[in-house]
């Protein structure tokens, strides 16, 4: 479409300087332009990108376009400098994920998404970059959240050999994951502990390699992008949690212990592991769920008592991530922990909501600080804090 070429003070500065006008310095000065003269904040968001690993996206309104760019540009500038999410570029990725707490546009960008990849011959085509592949399976498992529904895509890893993938448990892992396994079994008598106790080995593996990275000692990736990089371990461990929280059959549903811990991992996977925003609207789907699943429990007093550990571990996570009208709900079921307890400093407490990942660690910290900090807090100041 033309323009009105001299309608633009860029046009007009150009018919003055051929016109032999003398030209003062610039002067950098602040303006303010409306949505409808913004030029896009990066030359990669345009409005119609080349079909890549995603449908293109198209605003239903001015208004959305431009709100969603900036958000793109902060998240893709400000949030996190140095993250571990990159399996493809953050600014495909954003859109799918700021959607998700609304199934049928999660659904109408799976769609197309799928249909661009069935174009050049399914998510296994040589065609396709090993960059791209990873980026359409955690589409597909992002979509699942809000769809409540399976996989649409086969995963390209054996997750027959989860040593490759995780590495290998040390003997705190192991020991802890089967004594975690063996307390569910005991409470619940279902085939899913074995399952629960992979994820925390998992869950404790892959956030030892996230340390390792941050402190310079593990590559993020490999020099080949064939070896099994840390997202692929991370898309991994997604998709082991999916069995614990995903219903197959609507008639012989999990117990609601597995399901919450299913959906606490994927805060955790999200939030810590890929470290996207916790302001995302698929954290506060899944705390939704949480919530509703453990109001809807009978048994709920006596999960709090039996499973302290992995409930104050959960309460914290969703806290952090609810909306503010779910917020009291965590609080308030954490509250009855730490008071059974008599977990009152906030040392205690914090040390107490990283307790079931590490609790050879913990056991460390509260004799160190003990000695050190004879501080206490009211255990509601604290809570407050934490969900901050």
């Amino acid at each position: 479409m033309t323009k009105d070429v001299g309608a633009h003070p860029r046009h007009r500065m150009a018919i003055g300087e051929s016109a032999g006008q003398q030209q003062q310095p610039r002067k950098r000065r602040r303006i303010k332009l409306f949505k409808q003269d913004l030029e896009p904040i990066d030359g990669r968001l345009i409005r119609n990108p080349p079909p890549k690993a995603v449908a293109p996206y198209l605003p239903k309104s001015e208004l959305e376009d431009a709100s969603l760019r900036f958000l793109i540009h902060h998240y893709v500038t400000v949030v996190v400098e140095r993250t571990v999410t990159c399996v493809g570029p953050r600014w495909e990725w954003y859109p799918l994920a700021s959607f998700e707490g609304r199934p049928e546009t999660a659904l109408t960008h799976i769609n197309g998404l799928l249909n661009i990849v069935s174009a050049v011959g399914g998510p296994h085509s040589p065609r396709l970059t090993h960059h791209t592949r990873r980026h359409i399976f955690l589409s597909d498992l992002a979509a699942c959240i809000s769809l409540d529904s399976k996989p649409l895509t086969e995963p390209t890893l054996d997750l027959s050999n989860l040593e490759a993938i995780f590495g290998r448990p040390s003997a705190a892992t192991g020991s802890y994951t089967k004594t975690f396994a063996n307390r569910l079994y005991n409470f619940t008598g279902s085939s899913l502990c074995d399952l629960a106790g992979t994820v925390l080995w998992g869950l404790r593996n892959v956030s030892e390699q996230l340390e390792g990275i941050h402190a310079g000692t593990v590559m993020l990736d490999t020099p080949r992008a064939t070896d099994i990089q840390f997202t692929d371990r991370v898309e991994a461990l997604e998709r082991l949690v999916h069995s614990l929280w995903y219903v197959e059959d609507p008639e012989n549903p999990q117990h609601p212990i597995f399901r919450t811990f299913g959906w606490a991992c994927l805060i955790y996977i999200y939030t810590i592991l890929r470290e996207l925003p916790k302001e995302l609207g698929v954290n506060t789907l899944l705390a939704n769920r949480i919530k509703l699943a453990l109001e809807a429990c009978p048994v709920l007093n006596v999960l709090l008592a039996t499973f302290q550990d992995l409930l104050l571990w959960q309460m914290f996570l969703c806290g952090r991530v609810a909306d503010s009208r779910d917020r009291p709900f965590f609080a308030q079921q954490a509250t009855k922990i730490l008071i059974v307890r008599k977990t009152e400093s906030s040392d205690e407490i914090v040390a107490a909501s990283k307790e079931f990942l590490w609790p050879e660690r913990i056991i460390e910290v509260i004799e160190d600080e003990s000695e050190e900090s004879g501080a206490s807090y009211s255990s509601d100041e604290v809570m407050k804090n934490g969900f901050a």
